[in-house]
């Protein structure tokens, strides 16, 4: 089944004709690109006539700002071209290049002639822009997943890059050698500012977080429960001395058969509070380091980066050559805003103010419809952060007249915090795949020679024993026996 699609849409300024005001906001041209996947991250080069998409098939392609008129025959892509894209390309981009796994993030070099892609599986390349074929080095050394990089901005620094994502620390690179220089311990400082914790990934989805598409066997599964339902309800309503059965039909979408015949049944082992509810511990915080950027303080150079679910901005100081190792450890600072960051961007002509934006909606509970500011306005120095008092103009716009309301379901559609679930590998897995250890016991033995499904279901008994609820056989039934749950196992069989 073909990936559905996705577009970009872009608005394109000025028309010939306008003034440059925000006033002629009807005379932008609106583009739009049909992507056969969903973009991860989409780049303008410095002229801005250039767009730079990457996308989760883990390829980067060029489109031009403006498309050539419906009229003009747009040129076909050589057959070479062709044979290396792993999808469709219906807007007909220029492949740059291509990883196997999904692309996270990528950046081009200041002077634009290289381009540094990541992807989910650890990796870090550099190749040369646009020839995305000749490859400049690569920067190996990622225990997890990279989600972010950045060069520093200052331009003695352009030959360094730094990287985060999954692990505990920052890695400094000299990115055209592909040599790690240090790493920054950033995991201390982080995990206690973690409010947003990963949601379980929900029956249905990819890794992605995208749904799958339903199965035909399950389609037909779902008819049969449904006419077994509807048969159930109509029997009730013909008689009159029998309590109506209460039907439980399964409506959940996508999902293919296989999680279907090896689920485990869950059992809350958890202890129970006085009032007789079991309460489940919380899921562990997931570190993903969402941007990174750089500002000068002073005359050192400050690098300030931000995690997915945290309620602060965290910065340090780089070493005065940022080239060399640290004589002593690096303090990261953290300032705590009381929301999760959303995201964050150097001020303009400033070279220690940063704009922050704040999930406001957000609380322990969930997403609130009370709003607090979205937007602050802060001064870093070497070891502290300040927000503007008074606040200048801009903000308090950006907080009043700019604010558009949203119920908690557009909310949730922003997927603010996706990551947290889509980046992290064998986050639901019950063992480690990499630990090819033997087993220590007999018992151990014995359980790895079992089907994961026996296993999950001795799990269960012996779950069910410890509190104390009796296990009942199972009821064998005779040959011929049939029932309608039979002839399901037969036909998904």
């Amino acid at each position: 089944m073909p990936v559905p699609p996705s577009t970009m849409g872009i608005l394109t300024w000025p028309q010939p004709g306008t003034t440059n005001n925000f006033e002629s906001i009807h005379d932008w041209a609106k583009c739009d690109r049909e992507l056969s996947k969903k973009p991860t991250q989409i780049v303008f080069t410095r002229s801005g006539q250039t767009i730079v998409v990457a996308d989760k098939f883990g390829d980067v392609f060029s489109y031009p700002l403006t498309p050539a008129p419906a009229t003009t025959p747009a040129p076909a892509p050589p057959a070479e071209a062709d044979a290396l894209v792993s999808h469709e390309n219906p807007s007909g981009g220029t492949l740059i290049l291509g990883h196997t796994s999904l692309l996270t993030a990528f950046l081009l070099t200041p002077d634009e002639t290289h381009i540094i892609t990541v992807d989910r599986d650890e990796h870090i390349r550099a190749s040369w822009f646009p020839q995305g074929y000749m490859i400049e080095s690569f920067c190996l050394g990622h225990k997890k997943f990279v989600s972010a990089i950045h060069i520093p901005r200052d331009p003695a620094a352009h030959d360094i890059l730094v990287s985060g994502g999954g692990d505990p620390v920052l890695k400094v690179w000299e990115w055209r050698a592909g040599r790690r220089l240090y790493n920054v311990v950033i995991e201390e400082a982080v995990h206690p500012f973690i409010a947003v914790r990963r949601a379980r990934r929900q029956r249905g989805y990819d890794s992605d977080g995208e749904r799958k598409p339903p199965t035909r066997r399950w389609l037909a599964r779902q008819r049969r429960r449904q006419a077994k339902a509807a048969a159930l309800v109509e029997d009730a309503d013909t008689t009159p001395d029998r309590e109506g059965a209460e039907v439980e039909i399964d409506i959940e979408d996508g999902g293919d058969e296989s999680e279907d015949e090896t689920a485990e049944v869950e059992v809350d082992t958890t202890p129970a509070t006085p009032s007789g509810e079991h309460e489940e511990p919380p899921p562990t915080p997931v570190l993903v380091v969402q941007k990174i950027e750089t500002l000068t303080v002073g005359s050192r150079l400050v690098l300030a980066f931000s995690a997915v679910g945290a309620t602060a901005l965290f910065w340090f100081a780089l070493p005065p050559d940022p080239a060399a190792v640290p004589e002593e450890l690096l303090v990261v600072h953290a300032h705590d805003f009381g929301r999760p960051v959303v995201t964050f961007a150097p001020v303009d002509g400033s070279t220690d103010c940063i704009w922050v934006s704040l999930d406001a909606h957000w609380t322990d509970e969930g997403p609130s419809p009370g709003v607090t500011p979205h937007v602050r306005l802060v001064r870093l120095t070497l070891d502290s952060a300040n927000e503007l008092s008074p606040p200048p103009p801009l903000l308090s716009t950006l907080n009043g007249a700019s604010v558009i309301p949203a119920n908690e379901r557009e909310i949730s559609a922003l997927q603010l915090y996706e990551s947290l679930t889509s980046l992290p590998k064998n986050i639901d897995a019950t063992h480690n795949p990499m630990i090819r250890d033997a087993p220590d016991s007999d018992a151990a033995k014995a359980q790895g020679n079992r089907s994961a499904k026996a296993a999950g279901k001795m799990r269960t008994r012996m779950a069910l024993l410890e509190r104390g609820i009796p296990d009942e056989p199972p009821v064998k039934k005779t040959k011929g026996e049939g029932t309608e749950e039979n002839d399901d196992v037969m036909d998904e069989s």
